[in-house]
């Protein structure tokens, strides 16, 4: 991901939060993946931003809700996910 407002640390914690749910949609059904994109507002806040981000829909200026705090509580609820399906990590 490329742009102007957000620093290396964040894009290095999107990018994590993205491999892992990479994780999560390779092993889940694909209903019960997008159930749990919308399962709270912080997972239904970080997919709607990233996803109209990465098509153009919103303006970089969105993305500055995307603290290290609330991408931390993303990781936390997406890793948490992983563990509860026993979902080995490579």
């Amino acid at each position: 991901m490329e742009n102007n407002v957000l620093s290396e640390e964040q894009i290095e914690m999107i990018d994590k939060i993205d491999s892992k749910l990479d994780i999560l949609l390779h092993n889940m059904e694909y209903d019960s993946y997008l159930d749990f994109l919308k399962s709270d507002d912080y997972m239904t806040t970080y997919d709607t931003v990233l996803g109209y981000y990465d098509v153009n829909y919103f303006p970089e200026a969105f993305l500055t809700g995307l603290t290290i705090e609330f991408l931390e509580k993303i990781l936390n609820r997406v890793e948490g996910k992983i563990k509860e399906l026993n979902i080995e990590e490579r």
